[in-house]
């Protein structure tokens, strides 16, 4: 009887352990994904100059508008 109940015991603790560590690396993940955004948020001078584009290439950020590699590849894909 005490085995069984040492064995309930080790899978409970396990199994809680397990479920701690997945909760916190989905809240690293989502952690980090906010400092991505952060870090990529075009300052207002920038903005203010027209360089939106500009600073984010700069600053390693994804574009949002097409580059013309991108757009060449579009009409390729059309036709």
């Amino acid at each position: 009887m005490k085995k069984q109940v040492y064995l309930l015991l080790a899978t409970t603790l396990s199994f809680t352990t397990m479920n701690a560590l997945a909760v916190e690396e989905s809240t690293q993940a989502k952690t980090e994904a906010q400092a991505e955004e952060e870090r990529c948020t075009v300052p207002g001078y920038a903005k203010m100059i027209g360089h939106e584009e500009l600073w984010k290439k700069h600053n390693g950020c994804p574009a949002t508008t097409p580059t013309k590699e991108d757009t060449k590849e579009d009409i390729k894909d059309d036709k």
